[in-house]
């Protein structure tokens, strides 16, 4: 029987098995961890269009004795088996499979019973390093590159010709003047909500739902504001809600409008009662910043509508990497790059751009580096959690220690918030269905 580590305890030789299904059966897939499985490549070489297996599944056949979380060595009608050629000859590997987080001593012996019956073929793509990322000299050009690849535009010299995105809806714009106005007050906001009949039933939702009490007597925005909900909270799910509007994304499967906007509320609301707790910046800054983190997937969406499926099949299909690798290697940038532009030309409040940009990084050190720590401790320790998209990495100790927050500490306040998610459920569904 094989042995169990820890991910943090892999050694020179990772392995991903990845188990993909269609019509026509099941193909499991070995390659190295360092590459991106390129699904392309692999439904060319099958003819078959093949989507990846969710965790649950591949765990469900797993428990009924018909995959492994190893590499079947047997001969099997209903599974095919291919080795990447980047699977190199060595004396022992470390495999890990989509259903678990451990990694699987591996014999070369059983490697090479594998080999026996398996197709060998060169199905990945090698992916840039997350160092090569992190330089925001580049983000600009990288944009425009991505955008002339895949659209009809040709180049142009503004980011906002070329994003060839609708122009911010003009109760966002006075949100967003509210937002950075240090003087403003809850009637400018109520004012400013109510130019939108939408939007003013979302804030009267939002006041009356389970998770706020359900105050039934709500009966204006102002009240809303004043009564339940609080100034920074009601202006920037308001922003968050008027910016998804200019965005038209697919709304279902697991990356999904739904299921992005409440990653996007979790994550607001643990980096606000963070940031509140450690006293480390103004809570509702904390929360704007958690609320648009992935605001790129949409931006993506809306961009790149080819291209979008593909990005998140290869998602789901390689579980061993980061996200925004996968993003880069097909796009040629990331949602985070993207973002962090559009931020700077809608001219919203600087930190949110350099906060989106820079928290994937390991070891930040440049302006506003302890919202940028906040955000890059909670999205990591929320995804150690088996929640959201963040990196797959802990948080990086000095991170933690710019936000003054043991570890421990921190996976309990996230965890406290995950167990109170499906108390969202009202908020999300009313974002996700102020699109019809």
């Amino acid at each position: 029987m094989a042995s169990q580590t820890h991910q943090e305890d892999v050694l020179a030789f990772p392995l991903q098995l990845v188990y993909l299904s269609d019509a026509e059966g099941i193909v499991q897939v070995l390659l190295s961890s360092f590459v991106m499985l390129d699904l392309i490549k692999l439904e060319q070489l099958l003819e078959r269009d093949l989507t990846a297996m969710a965790p649950s599944d591949v765990q469900r056949l797993i428990d009924k004795g018909r995959l492994s979380d190893l590499p079947l060595t047997q001969v099997n009608k209903r599974v095919v088996s291919i080795v990447d050629q980047s699977v190199d000859h060595s004396q022992c590997y470390r495999i890990r499979s989509q259903s678990t987080d451990h990694w699987l001593d591996y014999a070369a012996t059983d490697m090479e019973q594998l080999r026996a019956h398996a197709q060998q073929a060169m199905i990945s793509q090698a992916v840039v390093s997350a160092d090569e990322l992190h330089d925001t000299s580049t983000d600009l050009a990288q944009v425009n590159q991505a955008i002339s690849t895949f659209t009809v535009l040709r180049i142009k010299q503004r980011l906002q010709e070329t994003l060839d995105l609708p122009p911010m809806p003009e109760t966002c714009r006075r949100i967003i003047e509210l937002r950075v106005d240090p003087y403003a007050e809850t009637r400018a906001l109520a004012g400013a909500i109510e130019l939108d009949p939408g939007m003013s039933a979302q804030v009267l939702g939002w006041a009356r739902s389970p998770f706020y009490g359900a105050r039934k007597d709500i009966n204006t925005v102002e009240d809303a504001v004043i009564r339940v909900l609080g100034f920074d909270l009601v202006i920037n799910l308001a922003l968050g809600l008027s910016l998804g509007k200019a965005i038209a994304v697919p709304r279902t499967g697991p990356h999904g409008y739904a299921n992005i906007w409440q990653q996007a509320l979790v994550v607001a609301t643990i980096c606000q009662r963070v940031a509140q707790r450690q006293r480390l910046a103004e809570p509702g800054l904390a929360y704007l910043c958690g609320l648009l983190h992935n605001y790129g997937f949409l931006i993506l969406g809306h961009v790149f509508p080819p291209q979008f499926d593909l990005v998140n099949r290869h998602i789901e299909a390689n579980p061993h990497l980061n996200r925004y690798l996968i993003e880069y290697q097909i796009l040629g940038m990331t949602r985070e790059q993207c973002t962090s532009c559009l931020m700077q030309q809608w001219q919203m409040p600087e930190e949110v751009g350099v906060v989106i940009r820079h928290y994937h990084e390991d070891e930040y050190d440049g302006d506003h580096d302890s919202m940028v720590a906040l955000l890059h401790c909670v999205s990591r320790t929320l995804r150690r959690l088996n929640f959201g998209d963040g990196c797959l990495q802990k948080p990086v100790p000095s991170m933690l220690e710019k936000l003054g927050i043991d570890y421990e500490d921190l996976k309990t306040l996230c965890q406290s918030v995950l167990d109170q998610q499906d108390e969202f459920s009202d908020i999300v569904r009313l974002l996700h269905n102020h699109r019809h």
